[in-house]
């Protein structure tokens, strides 16, 4: 499963829930709609079906959410981060030190499976880190 990390928050009658890394917020009326909500916003931009999700509780405010399966959310993060970082396909291709655009793209589109350090090499071209625990 692919971590990332999730805010929540309440404000006013309202609770929220954001993920900063892929710029998604989503918000319920209870604390206890949020995970539901939250699946409904990943599906839903995503576009991917059966995506599992797992959750961790690590305090107040503080949630790890979990994503597989890994071989089709890697592809949709990597986009997500990218076009948020506002790096097109040929600065990503630049930073990589490879000729084309297609360097990126072809794990961006789920062509091929990077592996962890390949991964981690992608993630720091959007300004993201890979953090294994």
């Amino acid at each position: 499963m692919i971590g990332i990390k999730a805010k929540i928050t309440k404000e006013g009658d309202l609770w929220l829930i954001s993920i900063p890394a892929i710029d998604a917020v989503t918000q319920a009326h209870t604390r206890d709609e949020l995970f539901p909500m939250l699946e409904d916003y990943i599906k839903e931009a995503s576009e991917i079906e059966g995506i599992e999700f797992d959750y961790r509780d690590n305090g107040a405010h503080d949630v790890d959410v979990f994503l597989s399966p890994e071989k089709k959310i890697i592809p949709w993060l990597l986009g997500e981060f990218r076009e948020n970082a506002d790096v097109t396909l040929e600065e990503a291709a630049k930073r990589l030190n490879v000729k084309g655009k297609n360097a990126y793209k072809r794990y961006q589109d789920g062509e091929s499976v990077p592996s962890i350090s390949k991964f981690s090499e992608l993630l720091e071209v959007t300004g993201k880190r890979l953090m294994i625990g």
